[in-house]
């Protein structure tokens, strides 16, 4: 086969290939989404692997019973467990990953979350005054650029803040475009203490479980389109000087 005609060939398929890569969607960016290690059945562990944690998230297990049952997991057998009360500034308990991300890139994050109440023999009842929250946080080199969040909380006196039934799993999702200048985005979780006073104390916990992050990358410019159109032409070219 003319070398020409074959490097015009591989370079051609190579552009068109990297053309559909780019608009794909990626699987799960997470590591340990469903908060499976560490084993936490013989008790609660701190953290999750693969996960940042601050203020005290642990890892809590079905199979683990002193008297105070576990709700069931979404999926497998353990969950992340953020809960109060806790102190310093800002008043909250969380878990995160990062990841790399670029302008344009659009990320879709999701997780289910539980306020766990009596029913399952606790007594962690998300207090109205305390907050759950799944956010997307995007950074450049220099510090945070910009946030998209999803707040949810159990029903207030004047129902209002409904968005976390107690005792049901509900599936909290967020979807958001990286701005100019991205460097990183953060999945993160939180627990928020958002009362005053005596209510900033009033304790309460929320269980995670089956978290994602999924991106879909920015697409190829034009400019690469018309670079792979060329090639394909000379590709052309050449089989006809062939034939």
């Amino acid at each position: 086969m003319n070398i020409r005609k074959k490097i015009l060939q591989t370079a051609g398929a190579g552009v068109f290939i990297a053309l559909f890569a780019g608009g794909a969607q990626a699987a799960n960016l997470l590591a340990n989404p469903s908060f499976e290690s560490p084993d936490a059945s013989g008790g609660d562990l701190p953290c999750s692997t693969d996960w940042g944690c601050f203020n005290g998230p642990v890892t809590s297990s079905n199979l683990f019973d002193s008297g105070n049952q576990s709700p069931p997991a979404v999926s497998g057998s353990q969950v992340l467990k953020a809960f109060g009360p806790y102190s310093g500034n800002p008043d909250a308990a969380g878990a995160f990953q990062t990841f790399s991300a670029s302008e344009g890139d659009t990320f879709s994050a999701s997780v289910w979350a539980m306020s766990w109440t009596q029913k399952f023999g606790g007594s962690d009842e998300l207090d109205p005054t305390n907050l759950g929250d799944l956010q997307l946080i995007f950074k450049d080199v220099g510090g945070a650029i910009t946030g998209q969040f999803e707040v949810f909380a159990d029903v207030t006196d004047d129902n209002s803040n409904i968005y976390l039934a107690p005792d049901t799993w509900t599936q909290m999702t967020l979807a958001a475009t990286a701005p100019a200048n991205t460097d990183s985005v953060t999945f993160q979780l939180l627990h928020i203490q958002a009362g005053e006073g005596a209510d900033l104390f009033a304790g309460g916990a929320i269980r995670f479980d089956d978290a994602s992050l999924t991106v879909t990358a920015v697409p190829v410019p034009a400019a690469v389109w018309l670079f792979g159109s060329g090639l394909l032409g000379l590709v052309g070219v050449a089989r006809r000087r062939k034939s």
